[in-house]
This record gives C-alpha cells, sequence and structure tokens, in this order.
C-alpha cells in the first residue's frame, strides 16, 4: 500500500509546483503592461511600485525552487515526472527573469522622468511590449496545457519582435542623427529595446522547456540541427543527392539588408562608447580621490557606510570604464579593422594574455597552470586580437573557479593550425547554454553564476576574433565539473 500512497503524494506536489508556475506566469505577464504605462505616463509612483513588487516576483520563484528540490530529494521521481521536474524549475528561472526585465523597464521610467520621447518611438515601445506581454502569455499557455504545438510555434512569434526591435534600434539611430534625440535618452531607449527584445527569447526558452516535459524534445540537439541547416542552405552548398544551392536575388536582397543593420548597430555603439569614455573616466578618477579623502576624514570609523559606499562607487566606475572598453573593442573587432596580420611566436600571445590576467588570478588565489609545445610554435595573425581573445578565455575560467583553483592553459600544434585550450574546474555551464553564450551581453542562469563583475562581451570577442582569423572557438562544460574552452587558429597568414 505504500506505493500507491507516495504516487498520489508526488502527483499532488506536481500538480501544486505546475499551478505555482502558471501564477508566477500570470503575475509577470500583468507586470510588462503596467511597466510600459509607467514609462510613457511618467508615473515615478507606479514604477516605484513595480519595482519593490518585483521581490514578490523573487519570492514565488524561491517557493517553486523549494518545492522541486523536495521532490528530488524525497520522491526520487521517475523519468517522466523528473521531465516535470526540471521543466518547473527552468521555466520559474525563465519568468523570474522576464519579471526583472519588467522592473528594469519602471526603472527607465525614472530616467526617463520629464524627456519628451517621439510620438513615433512610443508608438513602437507600445507595440513592442504589447508584443511581447502576447508572446509570454502564449509561453505560459503552452505550459499550463502542456501543449507542445504550441510550444514549438514559439520561434515563429518571436521573429514579429525581433523585427520589431530591429526597426525601434533603427529609428533611435535616425532620430540621434536628426539630434532630435540626445546620446543619454538615446542610450537609454536602445536598453529599453533590449529588453523587450530579450522577454521575447524567455519566452521562446520556456517553449523549449514545455518541449522537453511532454517528449523529452532537447534544444541544444535542435541548435545544432539549425545551425547545419543554415549551413545548407547557403548559396554554393551542395544539397544531398543534389547540385548546388543557387538562389541570387533573393539572398543579395537580404544580405545587404542584413548589413546595413549591422553596420547601423556598430556605429550606435561605437558612437556611444566614445561619448561616455571621457564622462566615465572623469567619475572613474572623482571616485579613487573620494576613496582616498574618505581613508583621512576624522572620525571616518564612525561612520562605515561612508567608506562602503566611496569603495562601492570606486568598484561600479571602474567595472563601467571596463564595459565601455569591451564595447569599443567588440566594435572594432566586428568592423574587421585595425587587423595587423603577423606571423606571431605562441609563446609571446599566451604570455601577454596572462600577463593581463595575472591581478585577478592573485587576487582570487587562483593558479594558472600553462602547457605549450616542446618546439617554438608561431600562429599568424593580429597580436591585439588573439592576446584579447586568450586572454578572456583565462579571464572567465579564473572567475567561475573556485578560490584556490587551477586553470589549466595548453597549445597544441596541429596541421596548419595552432589549438589554445582553456580549462577550469568551476560551476561549469548547462548544455542548453552552449549555442548562445558568445552571444553579446548574455549571462548563463544567475543561479549559477557568481557575482563577477564582468561585462557579458567578452566570450563574443572571443567569437569575433576567431571569425576574423578564419579559425573556430568551441566549447565543452558539464555542470559542476567545470568548462574547456578550444579556440583554434590557422597558421597561414593569407
Amino acid at each position: 500500500m505504500t506505493g500507491p500512497r507516495t504516487r498520489t503524494a508526488l502527483g499532488e506536489q506536481l500538480d501544486g509546483v505546475h499551478d505555482a508556475v502558471v501564477r508566477l506566469g500570470d503575475l509577470v505577464c500583468d507586470t510588462i503592461p503596467e511597466a510600459t504605462r509607467t514609462l510613457l505616463e511618467s508615473d515615478l509612483d507606479g514604477a516605484r511600485r513595480l519595482i519593490d513588487g518585483d521581490d514578490v516576483i523573487d519570492l514565488l520563484t524561491v517557493e517553486i525552487e523549494d518545492r522541486c528540490f523536495q521532490i528530488l530529494v524525497l520522491q526520487s521521481p521517475m523519468a517522466g515526472d523528473l521531465r516535470m521536474v526540471i521543466s518547473a524549475l527552468r521555466c520559474a528561472s525563465e519568468i523570474e527573469r522576464c519579471g526583472d526585465l519588467a522592473s528594469n523597464i519602471a526603472k527607465t521610467a525614472r530616467r526617463l522622468y520629464h524627456v519628451e520621447i517621439d510620438p513615433k518611438l512610443r508608438g513602437m515601445i507600445d507595440r513592442m511590449s504589447t508584443t511581447a506581454a502576447r508572446q509570454l502569455r502564449f509561453a505560459i499557455g503552452a505550459y499550463a496545457d502542456a501543449d507542445e504545438s504550441r510550444a514549438a510555434a514559439l520561434d515563429d512569434l518571436d521573429d514579429e519582435l525581433d523585427d520589431l526591435h530591429r526597426a525601434f534600434v533603427e529609428a533611435i539611430f535616425q532620430s540621434q542623427q536628426a539630434e532630435a534625440v540626445d546620446l543619454p535618452t538615446g542610450v537609454q531607449l536602445a536598453l529599453l529595446g533590449r529588453f523587450y527584445e530579450r522577454l521575447g527569447d524567455h519566452a521562446v526558452n520556456i517553449g523549449e522547456r514545455v518541449r522537453y516535459e511532454v517528449s523529452g524534445w532537447k534544444p541544444e540537439r535542435h541548435g545544432a540541427g539549425r545551425v547545419e541547416v543554415r549551413r545548407a542552405a547557403r548559396p554554393g552548398s551542395p544539397r544531398p543527392g543534389g547540385p548546388p544551392v543557387v538562389d541570387r536575388g533573393v539572398v543579395v536582397a537580404d544580405e545587404a539588408e542584413r548589413r546595413r543593420v549591422e553596420a547601423l548597430r556598430r556605429d550606435f555603439v561605437a558612437n556611444i562608447g566614445h561619448e561616455l569614455r571621457t564622462p566615465v573616466g572623469a567619475l572613474a578618477v572623482l571616485a579613487e580621490t573620494l576613496r582616498s579623502e574618505v581613508e583621512h576624514i576624522e572620525g571616518i570609523e564612525a561612520s562605515p557606510t561612508v567608506r562602503r559606499l566611496s569603495e562601492r562607487l570606486t568598484y561600479e566606475a571602474g567595472r563601467l570604464g571596463r564595459t565601455i572598453d569591451d564595447l569599443l573593442e567588440l566594435s572594432r573587432i566586428e568592423a574587421g579593422e585595425e587587423l595587423v596580420r603577423a606571423v606571431l611566436p605562441v609563446g609571446e600571445v599566451v604570455a601577454d594574455a596572462l600577463e593581463r590576467t595575472a591581478p585577478a588570478a592573485e587576487l582570487t588565489g587562483v593558479r594558472v597552470d600553462v602547457r605549450t609545445p616542446a618546439e617554438p610554435e608561431v600562429v599568424a595573425g593580429d597580436r591585439r586580437q588573439l592576446v584579447s581573445a586568450l586572454g578572456n578565455l583565462v579571464d572567465n575560467a579564473i572567475k567561475y573557479s573556485e578560490p584556490g583553483g587551477v586553470v589549466e592553459v595548453s597549445v597544441d600544434a596541429l596541421e596548419g593550425a595552432v589549438r589554445f585550450v582553456v580549462r577550469d574546474h568551476g560551476i561549469g555551464i548547462p548544455g542548453s547554454e552552449h549555442v548562445r553564450i558568445f552571444e553579446r551581453f548574455h549571462r548563463v542562469d544567475r543561479a549559477r553564476r557568481r557575482d563577477t563583475g564582468g561585462t557579458g562581451l567578452g566570450l563574443s570577442i572571443v567569437r569575433h576574433v576567431a571569425l576574423n582569423h578564419g579559425g573556430t572557438v568551441e566549447v565543452s562544460s558539464t555542470e559542476g565539473e567545470g568548462a574547456t574552452f578550444t579556440l583554434t587558429v590557422p597558421q597561414d597568414p593569407s
């Protein structure tokens, strides 16, 4: 009699978790249009309530996680039920992040208070908000009904939101050129558009979790399949058993539009970065000066808050400066500019990269072990870019290692290429994140990452350096066992 009673209890617990995830989703779906309203109507009180209300979303998410962990520990669910628990955990996490984005929209309402937003941009903001909320509700409905077909449709729905976001960024850039929007407002509006676009991404992720729950479908496999399909669809690529694909007119038009939008985005980012560099540099100097002066104020021991805030101000100013530097570096690398190819000794590239990351390693007590070929090897490429790429990989490995841990850097000579391998033994990366970690600003699940102070741009820089040099970058990782990144660069300078 023990078995049936246990199964009934498990079923009730799973139903409770399922209902809690749906409630969480409904709560966040209601928050998105309300956050947009506070922005468009300059409702500061409403924005404050929404920001404070994010704690309710966090609390409900923690409750769902606790319930799921209790099921995993106490009930030992079998395969089908286990998928339900994992799906609930991931969906709750995605929804919570949507709540964070809604809170960010409300914070933008405070930053843009008294700013007169152009009617065209206001209309685009309203459409993005409506589309994002509708897409998230669609995803929550698919989860509530365990409807795999609706979940699969989310990819197509997300295209609409992506198109709106691209048009919004282009409209901001055009308004800046016409001097209708100043730089600070343009920055805030660009971030706002990104918030709405990310809401759509999280809705798609929820759909992927639903498909996993229903049939065991794994998004990482689907992502790899889509890469192969895109490769096969390129002009000149051979079809299995058929002639090369040739589709001239449509492909040329689509490529021209893509390049135009990419050029607009790069120019926008570069302009913002250069404009912000001077004031942020001044802010960093002022913060350092304030911190130094605080140490000499008589009686400062009685006011630890002043000391703490001055130290925090210095830290955040430095972090903002690093973000801007990385944005400018990525902008240069993406544009393919300043690529000075030369034959470089591999040992020098590795030494420069380790010198750059030495302070971080020393601060955390992480040891970096290096293995290079016995015979001196060379690599063809731009010294600055290669050092930046390898340095970012080592820096990431240090950040996600335990204090006192070990990061392994090895160099292998291949036929016509050199392979740089950076391995850590830290928290690892979920398999579902492998496809996306090289995107700009993408950060792995907040529950797994550390407060590293990173910019979210390092791996994107690595990917573009690899592309500029005709090489590749790959990741292999198991959660809890660390991650291994492999950067392969040809030796031929041509």
